[in-house]
């Protein structure tokens, strides 16, 4: 697509003075820009507003696994075995890694493949979103608070995985990164 010279209106840049011969009474202008422009920033605008809630979402995800996977090893430290224990240690870790992640603040997380690619982050997240439902499900949790936290959890990091996947299937990473 990049050698045909085609760009769509996502992708042209905006002008920084309207042109010269450009009239008010022109009726496929308005303020100056032609309409596919305003559409397009308009376009930009919201996406970059639903990426931003959908981001802080995420990090609310996994504060909250982070939290969960800390209070089961506290509350169930006697129950729980060395497996279980170091799985919950790696959840807490990837949990860091996600918040990391979503707010582009380490150089050695802004250079892995789950922030270069939205499909690998949408894997990794459904892969982790899998682990907390498993959790959820298959563990012997007997306190309804642990299994209702680690099943909605579980499904909106599951979600997530999805939404980026597909995110990143329409190549939307490339139209966020244009800002």
């Amino acid at each position: 697509m990049e050698g045909d010279g085609e760009r769509t209106p996502l992708q042209q840049p905006l002008p920084s003075a309207p042109p010269a011969n450009t009239s008010k009474s022109s009726s496929n202008t308005t303020n100056n820009l032609p309409v596919n422009v305003t559409t397009a920033t308009a376009q930009k605008g919201c996406l970059l507003q639903f990426l931003t809630v959908f981001s802080s979402a995420i990090i609310v995800c996994a504060i909250g696994i982070a939290f969960m996977q800390v209070a089961s090893l506290y509350f169930m430290a006697i129950e729980l075995s060395l497996i279980r224990a170091g799985i919950r240690l790696y959840v807490i870790i990837f949990s860091i890694i996600i918040i990391l992640n979503e707010m582009e603040v380490s150089s050695l997380v802004r250079n892995s493949i789950i922030s270069y690619s939205w499909i690998g982050r949408g894997l990794f997240y459904f892969f982790i979103g899998l682990i907390v439902l498993d959790q959820h499900v298959g563990h012997h949790i007997d306190s309804q608070v642990f299994r209702l936290s680690f099943g909605i959890f579980g499904h909106a990091l599951l979600c997530s995985g999805v939404c980026y996947l597909v995110m990143g299937l329409l190549c939307l990473k490339r139209t966020r990164d244009e800002r």
